[in-house]
């Protein structure tokens, strides 16, 4: 309308914001399948087989849907679910960091502080991780009349969603391997027990940018730290399992 044209930036930073509600509109109902066309290019198509790893390969590619691991954490009548990137998927800012509570995106401080220190001592200072997690929770738990667009919400006792968080992401990565057994052999005794020691065992840049391929935007901002130490190996069968969950359904 007139009154809101005004207020519209330019064309691709526009066609940015588009892209990204498409992208958290497809992680957060992975049983449904998107097809978003800008200026008669496919910019975006989901299967819709109601697996996240699929639509998440489907937006950012390949390689970093090899770079994820599940999460399923339970207790009481809490569940969070999704996906964490490995330490070596990490951005310079917190724009891949996906929160959903009972199905619908929202950006929660709380959620994001729980996920960035139980990932602290696993990336460099001033990266953050990828993640896409759903938390499921009794209404009663969680005010959502706190900003007119329902993006931000507060809980009704933040300690214990906190700690459940954190508890949740804190375990899937230690449950981590990260290093395969070849790296122990390539290493010295003693620097394989200096590193244990030292802990290393335990377990918006692109709004500006064309979004025609959100997936290559994502490539451009990795910023990944890889050591010898972090990288990680993806098995044949994984790459291939996850290239045939999404051309099943193509």
């Amino acid at each position: 309308v007139p009154a809101r044209k005004k207020f519209l930036k330019k064309a691709a930073a526009e066609s940015a914001h588009i892209s990204d509600m498409m992208n958290k509109l497809a992680l957060g109902h992975k049983d449904i399948s998107f097809r978003y066309i800008n200026n008669g290019t496919e910019v975006l198509f989901t299967p819709g087989n109601n697996d996240l790893r699929a639509a998440f390969y489907s937006i950012y590619g390949k390689n970093a849907a090899l770079k994820t691991v599940p999460v399923e954490y339970s207790s009481g009548n809490m569940k969070l679910s999704g996906l964490l990137g490995k330490p070596d998927l990490i951005r310079s800012n917190r724009s891949y960091e996906c929160i959903y509570i009972n199905g619908r995106y929202v950006k929660n401080h709380l959620i994001s502080s729980a996920v960035e220190e139980a990932y602290k001592t696993r990336i460099i200072i001033g990266k953050f991780p990828v993640f896409v997690l759903d938390l499921r929770l009794p209404p009663a738990f969680v005010d959502v009349n706190v900003h007119p667009a329902k993006t931000e919400v507060r809980f009704t006792d933040e300690r214990q969603i906190y700690g459940f968080v954190y508890t949740a992401v804190e375990k899937t990565l230690k449950s981590l391997v990260l290093i395969q057994q070849e790296d122990f052999e390539a290493k010295s005794t003693e620097d394989v027990r200096r590193l244990m020691e030292e802990g290393h065992f335990q377990g918006n840049h692109a709004s500006e940018t064309s979004h025609i391929d959100m997936r290559k935007a994502f490539e451009e901002d990795s910023d990944l730290f890889e050591t010898d130490i972090w990288r990680t190996h993806p098995e044949k069968d994984e790459d291939e399992k996850i290239e045939e969950s999404v051309e099943n359904t193509l």
